[in-house]
């Protein structure tokens, strides 16, 4: 008796090949818009520190002979402790509130 060979003849699985190019797909898109989602948070996190940039109005340049309760004195209204305006703007500006200043030095006064 004589074996009989039967062989398949279709292609191998080419629907697997269809699903890694649409796996392929899906992981380019992702990355794409994560990549986009990025690029936006970043331009609004710089919008944001423009405009908290913008709120600080004005800068005072030291004069001789000038202190911070000089320049407090000009800023606090009368209801307002200058205590407290003097403890802001030296917040504001990173020094102490006793720091000696120096003639032409920027301090910053906010709005």
């Amino acid at each position: 008796m004589k074996a009989i060979e039967i062989r398949d003849h279709t292609p191998e699985k080419r629907h697997d090949r269809k699903l890694f190019k649409r796996i392929a797909g899906a992981i380019a898109f992702t990355l794409a818009l994560a990549t986009a989602c990025g690029i936006g948070w970043y331009a609004g996190a710089k919008l944001a520190y423009e405009q908290k940039a913008a709120e600080i109005s004005k800068v005072h340049y030291v004069e001789e002979g000038e202190t911070l309760w000089d320049i407090a004195a000009g800023l606090s209204s009368d209801d307002q402790d200058i205590r407290k305006v003097i403890y802001d703007l030296a917040k504001l500006n990173d020094i102490a509130p006793d720091h000696g200043l120096k003639v032409g030095q920027k301090i910053v006064i906010a709005k």
